[in-house]
């Protein structure tokens, strides 16, 4: 044995008879602790690159809804917004009266039927005038003329009167022989020629008064026949008056919470416009409450119906109150057009936004929110009951969905084969979406 390998001081220090019964010192306490950390460590990490998950999620954005339809408040008619008391967020109800509008076309309307009004007022003074002229010029004709029949008549009358007594007499005086055959029967027919007169004065004078009262029925129902069509007019200016009245109103046909508005007062509108763009409330239920999400095209494909999702609303911070939760329900088949996604929540602002926010190539994943009536707001949160706030339709809300999860060492070993045998990111990347249609299916 080599007596040069230890010190000298070291040898005398073992050999010592009171250092016989004196444990060997490897390592001090601190490096036992110390290598009891490390192995800890090592079997920490060693357990959770076996047992442990790594998610992996795509995220999007989209807006809270009901499975019932968007709906709007048009115009009434074109014109000019005079008041219109929306602002996005509002709440409105069945029936209530938003804005005013005036109405070019019913204000011409009216104007038009106004004056076809004055014109036919204007006819029939002039109608009742003229029949009052002829009327009085017939009354005064008649009057004339029956005047002058009556004279005519009252003389054959009196002429009638001593023919009566002449011709009775003369059938006595003629049957005594005073006067003739002959002379009895002139006077005879001279009376009946005065009757027959007379009578052509009466039928006369009857004809005049059928004259006259025809004259006056035809008169009087020319004056009928303007009042009536004085009357329609003003029945029609009644009705463009209340219409005009009625369309200057512009009236919520739905309940609901207010996700835009497109026009601001004074605005030039057509008829049937989309003033404001609202989501329909009347058949609420707590079932149907969805989020419509849109994420990019190459996100979409990771994602199955019934994969896990969480939703964070906007005015929510995630690492202080948690998120929704939900579940998948659809995914889109085909990129979405701007106009599409316009068409759904009648909102182009918020549809370029959108379209911005998935590179222009959007597809439609809507998600059902679970739902907790223990919660303050009756949903179903990642961190208890969550925070006590209102989450209703049209709340703009950030969206992920788990499409995948793998241990740690999956990710190790994908590393290193990538590394040694140069496996590309297309490869890969393929091989996690067979491995999630598989789950999916």
């Amino acid at each position: 044995m080599n007596r040069n390998l230890f010190r000298k001081n070291a040898m005398l220090k073992v050999a010592s008879p009171f250092e016989l019964n004196r444990l060997v010192s490897i390592f001090s306490g601190r490096e036992a602790l110390a290598l009891l950390a490390l192995g800890v460590t090592v079997v920490a990490a060693l357990a959770w690159g076996i047992c442990g998950v790594i998610y992996e999620r795509v995220s999007g954005n989209g807006i809270v809804m009901l499975q019932s339809r968007f709906d709007t408040i048009q115009a009434p008619a074109g014109g000019v917004l005079i008041s219109f008391d929306l602002e996005t967020g509002d709440f409105v109800r069945r029936g209530q009266m938003v804005g005013r509008l005036f109405s070019f076309s019913d204000l011409e309307n009216l104007r038009e039927s106004y004056q076809k009004l004055k014109m036919l007022q204007g006819n029939l003074e002039e109608v009742r005038r003229y029949t009052g002229w002829l009327k009085k010029g017939k009354q005064n004709h008649f009057q004339k003329s029956s005047e002058v029949l009556d004279e005519t008549i009252g003389r054959l009358n009196e002429e009638l009167e001593w023919l009566s007594r002449y011709v009775d007499k003369g059938r006595g005086l003629s049957e005594r022989g005073a006067i003739s055959q002959q002379q009895w029967h002139e006077e005879q027919e001279k009376y009946h020629a005065k009757l027959k007169s007379r009578a052509d004065y009466l039928l006369r004078k009857l004809e005049e008064e059928n004259s006259l009262s025809e004259a006056d029925f035809t008169l009087a129902k020319e004056v009928m026949s303007v009042e009536v069509e004085v009357k329609s007019a003003l029945y029609e200016v009644e009705l463009l008056r209340n219409k005009l009245e009625y369309n200057t109103r512009i009236v919520s046909t739905h309940s609901g919470t207010v996700t835009s508005v497109n026009y601001t007062p004074g605005s030039i509108v057509a008829a049937e416009a989309n003033l404001a763009s609202l989501i329909d409330l009347d058949d609420q239920t707590d079932e149907t409450w969805e989020l419509y999400a849109y994420f990019s095209v190459a996100d979409s494909k990771k994602i199955r119906p019934g994969m896990s999702a969480i939703v964070t609303p906007s005015s929510v911070k995630a690492e202080r109150d948690g998120s929704i939760r939900g579940t998948v329900t659809h995914v889109g088949t085909y990129i979405l057009p701007v106009e599409s996604i316009d068409r759904t929540f009648r909102n182009a602002a918020f549809a370029q936004y959108l379209l911005k926010q998935c590179a222009n190539m959007p597809v439609e994943v809507r998600i059902l929110l679970s739902r907790d009536r223990s919660s303050p707001n009756g949903f179903r949160w990642t961190s208890g009951s969550g925070p006590d706030i209102e989450v209703s339709a049209g709340t703009l809300c950030a969206a992920s969905v788990v499409v995948d999860k793998e241990p740690p060492l999956e990710l190790v070993f994908s590393g290193l084969r990538k590394f040694m045998f140069g496996r590309g990111v297309m490869e890969e990347f393929q091989l996690r979406n067979a491995r999630t249609g598989a789950g999916g299916e």
